[in-house]
């Protein structure tokens, strides 16, 4: 399929890790595009440090997705390079579908955007460590053979 890379370079997507620059970013999509087949033809990238929520080059991306009245493959690193919260996420993602590009995150263990963005982004008002704290004590009671939740009426759990 042709594959076009977008990338954002600004405080929202540099969180975790160290900066990457644009030509990591052009080299990383190249190494998707040929580990899966994918046509290269243009790549996209906004850098823009201060964060100040202007993208040009997405703004670029665009016009050009329409003028060429063809479907194309939208590449990016992860979910926070074209959104910074789940809403913003969803909202460019239709907006991409509406005009002919299907997007995919170069993230092998969650390569669909929406996924990613759970991942990535999370869910405001939830917390990831108290999640995951419950999560491992429910398996630990699970590999006890003891009951998890509340038992249907009538019924108890053996203890």
């Amino acid at each position: 399929m042709r594959a076009i890379g977008y990338f954002r370079a600004d405080a929202n997507t540099q969180k975790n890790g160290a900066a990457k620059s644009s030509i990591d970013f052009r080299d990383d999509f190249a190494e998707y595009c040929d580990l899966n087949l994918h046509q290269q033809i243009k790549t996209f990238g906004d850098l823009n440090a201060s964060g100040n929520g202007r993208y040009p080059q997405y703004d670029q991306m665009i016009e050009y997705i329409k003028e060429s009245r063809s479907n194309f493959l939208v590449v990016i690193p992860d979910s926070t390079h074209i959104g910074s919260d789940l809403e913003s996420v969803a909202r460019t993602l239709i907006f991409l579908e509406n005009n002919g590009a299907k997007v995919i995150c170069d993230d092998e263990d969650f390569p669909a955007p929406l996924q990613n963005a759970f991942h990535v982004l999370g869910v405001t008002g939830i917390s990831k460590t108290r999640s995951a704290k419950i999560k491992e004590s429910m398996q630990a009671r699970a590999l006890k053979g003891q009951g998890l939740g509340r038992p249907p009426y009538g019924y108890r759990n053996g203890d």
